[in-house]
């Protein structure tokens, strides 16, 4: 069979069908193997990819997320795996643009609403508001 991608065109298939002259010959006409630069990562480049990641709203609700999650299990073990269920939620929400988030107080609210229906303790809305306002 052809090669499909330029880079098969250097590789062979070896089964018992094929001939040990033919595997000689493929290993004895390989190109040889160059080494890469070591200096492949461009710093500049790298810290301009930071600051766009760090402009990244999904990227800074994550993070908003994750540290709601460890602040309401630092407050209550028993709602921390709800609270990352919620994060999921959340995120699988904006993920899928079908959010009207909109800002930090959106997220918020959406992050409460979710661990509550996670948890199913509807008595605890206003006292995770207190614990992740403050």
């Amino acid at each position: 069979e052809k090669p499909v991608a330029k880079w098969e065109a250097h590789c062979l298939s070896i089964s018992d069908e094929i001939p040990f002259e033919e595997i000689l010959s493929f290993a004895n006409n390989c190109q040889e193997i160059q080494e890469l630069p070591q200096d492949l990562v461009d710093p500049e480049q790298q810290e301009k990819d930071r600051i766009q990641t760090s402009k990244n709203q999904r990227h800074n609700w994550d993070k908003q997320l994750r540290s709601w999650v460890g602040q309401v299990a630092k407050h209550d073990k028993t709602l921390a795996r709800g609270a990352n269920a919620a994060r999921k939620e959340v995120l699988a929400q904006i993920k899928a643009t079908v959010s009207d988030i909109e800002s930090d107080r959106d997220l918020l609210e959406r992050f409460i609403d979710s661990v509550v229906e996670s948890t199913g303790r509807d008595n605890i809305h206003q006292e995770l508001k207190s614990v992740l306002q403050d």
